[in-house]
């Protein structure tokens, strides 16, 4: 019996033969080049930043090029409950994509149980993790809602979805929040994924202009390559990014 069916699929021995690293493109040379070759096929990829920046755009474009490069279906579980399919359309083409919208972790397990082919998935998207998460724990509310989990679980879950889809990019979509403490404000993620994130992107708006944004990706965490690199990048209106091209 192999190893990996007696416990687990990121299970191995110190003997084995090590697997080679399969990159997929993102879709952008300029990317793949400060990524080490674009985004390995296992990994949990975040992208964060303030809203607007274009985050829910920049996970459709890697999963549109994820699922051609691997054959393979865009599995987007939207718990924003806003995106729109003509916006879909224009972004991803003809790339097979299926959208679901859970209320909650429950229903994204039970929906996650019904794929009983894990190959036929190439592409996990979640948008957003932070609506999750109980108000308390985003920092700027003392509530909390049933339907809500903790930042330990929502790691749990993750963790389950790896294990389940050992091959699968699984790209989480965080958001960026402001909190004042004595005066002070403090930036940052309420659903802090560094520990599990093996690569992790923030989009930084630099400028706006009629025809859309220049924006800046810095990779703040590159388990498999140089971390701490940036790439300038444009964002057109109802196209999404390009690659930076300076006049």
């Amino acid at each position: 019996m192999k190893i990996t069916e007696r416990f687990g699929n990121f299970s191995f021995l110190s003997r084995d033969k090590p697997k080679d690293l399969v990159k997929v493109k993102t879709g952008f040379e300029g990317l793949d080049r400060v990524l080490g070759g674009g985004i390995p096929q296992s990994a949990i990829l975040e992208i964060f930043g303030w809203e607007s920046v274009g985050k829910t755009t920049l996970g459709l474009q890697f999963a549109d090029n994820i699922s051609k490069q691997k054959q393979g279906l865009t599995l987007w579980l939207d718990f924003d409950h806003n995106l729109s399919f003509p916006f879909v359309q224009k972004i991803i083409g003809h790339t097979e994509f299926l959208y679901l919208s859970p209320n909650t972790i429950k229903e994204a397990i039970k929906i996650l149980g019904n794929f009983t082919d894990i190959n036929e998935i190439s592409c996990i998207v979640i948008d957003s993790v932070v609506n999750l998460i109980t108000e308390r724990e985003q920092g700027f509310a003392i509530g909390s809602s049933l339907d809500k989990i903790t930042c330990f679980e929502l790691i749990k879950f993750i963790r389950k979805i790896r294990s389940q889809f050992p091959e699968v990019i699984l790209i989480c979509i965080n958001q960026l929040r402001t909190v004042v403490l004595d005066e002070i404000k403090i930036d940052f993620t309420p659903v802090g994924l560094s520990p599990i994130a093996d690569i992790r992107i923030e989009i930084v708006c630099k400028a706006i202009n009629e025809t859309g944004m220049q924006s800046i990706f810095y990779i703040r965490k590159n388990k498999f390559f140089i971390p701490d690199q940036k790439i300038e990048m444009n964002f057109i209106w109802d196209k999404g990014f390009v690659e930076f091209c300076s006049r």
